[in-house]
């Protein structure tokens, strides 16, 4: 009896070990690096670069287009404001406001479906995630367009302006 109780105890042992030292379910809910899911389909994310547009609208703002290459020959350009006459280094957050204002997400630029020219959609609530660190580049958005599609995405690799919008 005793022999049994404690081949019991080892296998109950066995199972807290196993349980604990397996993986959180949570931790598939998180975006795949270097890819865009736009409107439920994902895309591969092959290349990015950043663009510095300067103080576009002229008040102080400038203004940074993230150009996230896309498979097929698409894109996605996520259109960030800022205080910062240099795209700032590190990690910073942007969330969408119609203010244009500084660190707010302006607006999101794509060519997706195959359009001939891009389609450009305003956002209706969103944020993103910007890390700069030398000549790396990582960008984590997540939005929801004016139309109601849904757009999130996450790349991350050399910043490589030459490509952007190729």
């Amino acid at each position: 009896m005793k022999s049994i109780l404690k081949y019991m105890l080892m296998a109950l042992l066995a199972g807290f070990i196993s349980a604990a030292c397996s993986k959180d379910d949570d931790e598939g809910d998180s975006m795949p690096e270097n890819t865009v899911i736009y409107d439920g389909k994902s895309y591969s994310a092959v290349s990015a670069g950043l663009i510095d547009y300067g103080d576009y609208y002229k008040n102080g703002t400038y203004y940074y287009s993230v150009f996230v290459n896309l498979e097929e020959g698409y894109y996605v350009a996520v259109e960030i404001l800022s205080d910062s006459p240099a795209f700032p280094e590190g990690k910073k957050s942007y969330t969408y406001s119609d203010s244009r204002s500084a660190g707010n997400l302006d607006r999101i630029l794509f060519n997706i479906e195959g359009k001939s020219t891009p389609a450009e959609s305003w956002i209706k609530s969103g944020s993103a995630t910007a890390t700069k660190n030398g000549s790396n580049i990582e960008i984590s958005f997540s939005i929801v367009t004016v139309d109601g599609k849904t757009m999130s995405g996450h790349y991350k690799g050399i910043n490589d302006p030459e490509s952007a919008g190729r």
